[in-house]
């Protein structure tokens, strides 16, 4: 199984959890049965560091430390490191995820990629495509050897607003980062609102409906593996609930998915509902199927999207 494969679950600030503590995460983790935590590893062109405030006893430590990924590896944890692209420094955000993955040997890497590159006000994603481009190779060029990656964006490609039927992503970009990822990663942050349009607990329904929306939705984009990201929090719009999370992950398997991710484990470790649920899920997923080489040269992935290809 690979290493992005089977159940994973978001870290975004590593002393949010144990204040930090390598041992008491990994044991946390290992006795709710993740096979792999994904780590904040990079901010735009930065190596990511915990604010001061509120983690001022962290002292200004990288979120990702050496002895986290021992701990984490000693009870058989995979470790990915994920990166939050700006698209402002493109060949500095792929240099800094090189560098962990050298640095740190970390198993794995996510690519964050939400709307940095796009521009919504005149749909012309021209300017960012070129950006990703240089993102893309500045990482293949920079990296010494090659680990599992996954685009994570958003679920919908289009405002589900169908008075505005505006793009949240240009269908060309997603297509050049997954023409060199292996996985694709849609944030499914499911919500309900309530008469005042205030959030209120979801039902199991609209966890489904965006899961069956967001297959839907990429299936334009590529054919590679999708690992759903589930929401395990609550906050930006929407509650996070157990039925909700289990509902989730049974559609997930019904659709024969070889992997569920969860973010993150800063809220959900403090959520008893949701935490109970993660725990009792089964850590299999379907058998692994051969990995799809990634695509070595970025301009001939960019050849490819451009002429259609996946």
């Amino acid at each position: 199984m690979d290493v992005l494969e089977g159940k994973s679950i978001f870290l975004w600030n590593v002393p949010s959890v144990a204040n930090g503590d390598p041992q008491q995460i990994a044991t946390l983790l290992h006795n709710a049965g993740f096979q792999t935590v994904i780590v904040k590893g990079g901010s735009g062109n930065a190596v990511y560091v915990p604010p001061i405030f509120p983690f001022a006893k962290w002292n200004k430590k990288p979120n990702i430390t050496p002895e986290l990924i021992q701990a984490l590896h000693n009870v058989g944890i995979k470790v990915a490191g994920f990166g939050f692209c700006y698209g402002i420094d493109p060949v500095g955000e792929g240099s800094v995820a090189a560098k962990l993955l050298t640095n740190l040997d970390l198993d794995a890497w996510v690519w964050d990629v939400e709307d940095s590159f796009e521009s919504f006000l005149n749909n012309n994603s021209d300017t960012g495509f070129q950006h990703a481009q240089l993102l893309i190779q500045s990482y293949l060029t920079n990296k010494t050897r090659s680990v599992p990656t996954a685009f994570c964006s958003w679920a919908r490609w289009h405002d589900p607003n169908p008075k505005l039927n505006r793009p949240w992503h240009n269908e060309k970009m997603g297509g050049l980062f997954m023409a060199f990822c292996d996985y694709g990663m849609p944030m499914c942050y499911w919500s309900r609102l309530g008469p005042d349009n205030k959030p209120i607990k979801p039902l199991p329904v609209d966890a489904t409906n965006l899961l069956t929306e967001a297959i839907k939705q990429w299936a334009p984009i590529t054919d590679k593996t999708l690992i759903p990201v589930g929401r395990a929090f609550t906050g930006t719009g929407g509650i996070a609930t157990g039925p909700a999370a289990a509902a989730f992950d049974t559609l997930a398997r019904a659709n024969h998915m070889r992997g569920v991710s969860w973010w993150g484990l800063d809220w959900a470790k403090s959520l008893p509902d949701v935490w109970g649920v993660l725990n009792g899920l089964s850590s299999a997923y379907e058998a692994a199927l051969p990995t799809i080489p990634s695509t070595s040269d970025p301009s001939q992935a960019a050849n490819e999207q451009q002429s259609g290809s996946g």
